[in-house]
């Protein structure tokens, strides 16, 4: 068990607090993989677990996307990211033990069990 299962759980908690679908579907215009909606989820909560700023974490992604060779605007982004630190409070606050964690125990297995309490 590797520490990918930790951010999967944490991340696929995110998506089920939103319309995921919805999301992906707003994305079909810059890219069909959906794999790139997962990766904003992701990232999302593992810059605001970072302590950047939303405008920060909007640069951040739309560079990204930009990067990976997709169109999305910068507007989108930002829209994308309203109420999603609350939203993703408790995602976050997980992302943070994980981190703190494995540092600590460098044992997944025993991050994921803790990650899986609080979710």
């Amino acid at each position: 068990m590797g520490e990918d299962l930790i951010w999967d759980r944490i991340t696929q908690s995110a998506m089920s607090k939103f319309d995921f679908a919805a999301f992906v579907e707003r994305l079909k215009s810059a890219t069909e993989d959906e794999t790139v909606a997962e990766n904003i989820v992701f990232l999302s909560i593992i810059e605001f677990a970072s302590g950047k700023t939303e405008e920060e974490i909007a640069e951040i992604l739309y560079n990204q996307i930009v990067l990976s060779g997709f169109v999305w605007e910068f507007e989108e982004v930002q829209k994308y990211l309203e109420n999603k630190k609350e939203l993703f409070a408790i995602e976050i606050y997980a992302a943070n033990l994980a981190y703190t964690l494995l540092e600590e125990t460098k044992d997944p297995a025993v991050v994921l069990t803790a990650v899986n309490q609080l979710l």
